[in-house]
């Protein structure tokens, strides 16, 4: 239901530069993060739109997610655009609720990632083994016989320039971590029919 890739580091720097401009706009009240920095970054989508096109043609090959929400809407395939795009600046202890998105696919790019899971993981010796969640990014659906079901992604410094693309309306989260006092700056954004 993902694809996970690489982000050519041309456009990570580009990227770099979007986030760290003085001027950008809070963007809370659209996302559903207890995470007191959200910043808006509009200007941003030039930089990504060709690649992040090409890493959806590869998602509508293997998945026909697109084709699938099409047929509800006309017989014809319409366009796709930019809907919005946005730069997370979370903090220790601050999370991401399960929730989904808007439009038709989005995507999270791991900027920067403070910490190692393995240390992470360190922080709750007690829990259960495979159980602790700490950092981690999830997915969560249901399976061909109804069950919920969870993919747990050990997000950290190891995942720097990766990007996830996947259906808007597949639940995912992101459990807080708690080793490190600088921010996970990831950048995400939605993609919705023109």
């Amino acid at each position: 239901m993902w694809i996970i890739t690489d982000v050519p580091k041309d456009i990570l720097e580009k990227l770099d530069k979007e986030i760290n401009k003085k001027y950008l706009t809070q963007h809370n009240h659209h996302l559903a993060g207890n995470i007191k920095k959200e910043l808006a970054i509009p200007e941003a989508k030039q930089h990504i739109l060709n690649f992040l096109a090409f890493v959806i043609e590869k998602h509508k090959e293997k998945f026909k997610t697109y084709e699938e929400y099409a047929k509800l809407f006309t017989r014809e395939v319409p366009e796709l655009e930019f809907d919005s795009m946005w730069v997370n600046f979370q903090k220790k202890h601050e999370f991401n609720p399960l929730h989904i998105h808007g439009g038709l696919y989005s995507f999270v790019l791991w900027h920067k990632i403070p910490y190692l899971i393995e240390d992470e993981i360190k922080q709750f010796p007690d829990t259960k083994e495979g159980l602790c969640k700490a950092g981690f990014f999830s997915f969560v659906y249901t399976d061909q016989m109804g069950d919920i079901v969870t993919e747990d992604l050990p997000v950290d410094k190891t995942w720097e320039g990766k990007i996830a693309v996947f259906p808007a309306k597949l639940n995912h989260l992101v459990y807080p971590f708690y080793t490190s006092d600088d921010y996970r700056i990831t950048i995400s954004g939605n993609v919705s029919f023109k």
